[in-house]
């Protein structure tokens, strides 16, 4: 069987009408939040794993490398 040959791409982003909304983009987050990569750990900030983590501008939180840039989004693809 041949694998069918894509016709189209379509991708749409989704933006939340109230702030506090964030739906499936769990990565819009304060600072502070545990998924953006702040994990006290005895008093003390854990690095984050990520792979621009080994500049120091980019190691303290997710959203410092554009982790929150998109938001959420959904893919569309049209087989012919």
């Amino acid at each position: 069987r041949e694998f069918p040959r894509i016709k189209q791409v379509r991708a749409y982003v989704s933006q939340a009408q109230q702030s506090h909304v964030q739906g499936a983009d769990c990565h819009d987050v304060a600072d502070t939040h545990w998924i953006n990569g702040n994990m006290p750990f005895q008093g003390e900030q854990l690095p984050i794993a990520n792979p621009s983590s080994v500049y120091p501008e980019y190691a303290r939180y997710r959203k410092s490398w554009g982790i929150n840039a998109i938001g959420s989004m959904v893919v569309e693809v049209e087989a012919e």
